[in-house]
């Protein structure tokens, strides 16, 4: 964003990114900080424990897991950093990630930035650079030049750096440590409320854990006996139309608008209607399988998406849709897809609807279901609230940056 220089603000002063208040430093990246490449030695010296007079090496991925710890001799550590130092991802994607928190050595795909803290604090440079603005125009750059996943420095340094006093800087800080002290709190809450929900779920879908009132044995029923084939063909549209696909892993349904119906080769499709299961034969291996909602219905797909209606004196669908996402149902659909090493192996139909479980009664399963779906409800609440206060401080963040809001220091 560049401030229009024919208005005037009084108390501001116009950049090249925002108006900034009078007192403010218009400062460029490359004036407050400075950048340190990393390094490594060869692969074989790596070790995978830790052992004495090593140190561990750094890579981007390990600020996501701690799977692939690698450690080298210490004597080869010619670039560390400690928990506080602000480190960046030099490629992409996603490009210029800002990361904290691992103290090491850091290899080549990280940079070290180190603010000159006669000018800038150490908590202000992290955020400044964590600003999404800043990615959106680092990403950009490298979309022009073709694609290019490195970052551009020169720009990265040329990039306006407005700074207030260091007093000020102190205090926007404390507000956006205190927001990501909010965001970590609640992060734990949703994860452990996940890990509980997730063994619950185990339990009262294999029936080691049964609802209060319930002593019935579950029975051992074939899928054919509940799962009624059942489609609905339509002659392709001559006109656009919404065209529905499946994610793996149980992850729901997708919406691809089909702009030239031409480009489709079938002449038939087939709408899908609410609360029918509907699976990818090429991808069902794959966990590609859902119980369709009202947001799906009239939606097309191909003869490659079989449906089926439930016998909901059998089974209910709100109780399968559990079902279809336990591990175990993903194995046996692996088993029923013969193909070759590709990704593309294909379900058979008649195999799948001879697959068995064990299932309660159908009042056992609307309780268990029940059940499910509040705890659903009850995370999904959570994370809602979490997005809202990602949003909350990135908003803040852009006001707080930028002196348009400002705080007593």
């Amino acid at each position: 964003m560049t401030a229009k220089r024919n208005a005037h603000r009084p108390g501001y002063k116009p950049t090249d990114i925002a108006w900034i208040p009078d007192d403010w430093d218009n400062k460029t990246i490359e004036e407050s900080i400075k950048f340190s490449g990393g390094s490594q030695p060869p692969q074989s010296l790596f070790k995978y424990e830790e052992t004495d007079g090593y140190i561990r090496l750094i890579q981007t991925r390990d600020y996501r897991t701690d799977k692939y710890k690698t450690y080298i001799p210490l004597e080869k550590a010619n670039k560390t950093c400690n928990e506080s130092d602000i480190m960046i991802g030099r490629y992409g994607p996603p490009l210029f990630q800002i990361f904290r928190g691992i103290k090491g050595a850091y290899n080549v795909a990280l940079i070290k930035a180190i603010p000159d803290n006669k000018l800038i604090t150490q908590d202000y440079c992290y955020y400044y650079l964590s600003r999404p603005e800043l990615r959106k125009y680092l990403e950009g750059l490298s979309q022009r030049s073709g694609g290019q996943t490195g970052i551009e420095m020169d720009k990265l340094n040329e990039y306006p750096m407005p700074l207030p006093p260091l007093n000020e800087q102190h205090k926007i800080s404390e507000i956006l440590i205190a927001c990501d002290n909010e965001i970590e709190t609640l992060n734990k809450i949703i994860e452990k409320k996940e890990i509980l929900y997730k063994g619950i779920t185990q339990q009262l879908l294999t029936g080691k854990k049964r609802l209060p009132g319930y002593t019935d044995e579950w029975n051992k029923i074939t899928f054919k006996d509940f799962l009624i084939p059942t489609s609905y063909p339509v002659p392709k549209p001559n006109n656009a139309y919404s065209s529905l696909g499946l994610r793996s892993h149980g992850k729901g349904t997708l919406v691809r608008e089909v702009a030239d119906p031409s480009t489709v080769e079938m002449d038939t499709l087939y709408e899908v209607k609410k609360g029918q299961l509907i699976l990818n034969i090429t991808f069902a291996w794959e966990g590609a399988i859902a119980i369709l909602e009202q947001k799906d219905e009239g939606k097309l797909v191909s003869h490659r998406f079989p449906t089926y209606q439930f016998n909901s004196s059998i089974v209910i669908s709100n109780f399968f849709k559990y079902i279809i996402k336990t591990k175990k149902i993903v194995f046996y659909m692996g088993l029923i897809s013969p193909g070759g090493a590709g990704r593309n192996r294909v379900l058979d139909k008649h195999d799948f609807l001879n697959l068995s479980w064990s299932l309660p009664s159908v009042n056992e399963q609307q309780n268990i279901a029940a059940v499910l779906s509040t705890a659903d409800e009850e995370i999904s609440i959570l994370k809602t609230q979490l997005e809202a206060l990602k949003n909350q401080k990135k908003g803040l963040m852009q006001k707080l940056l930028t002196g348009e809001v400002r705080v007593k220091a």
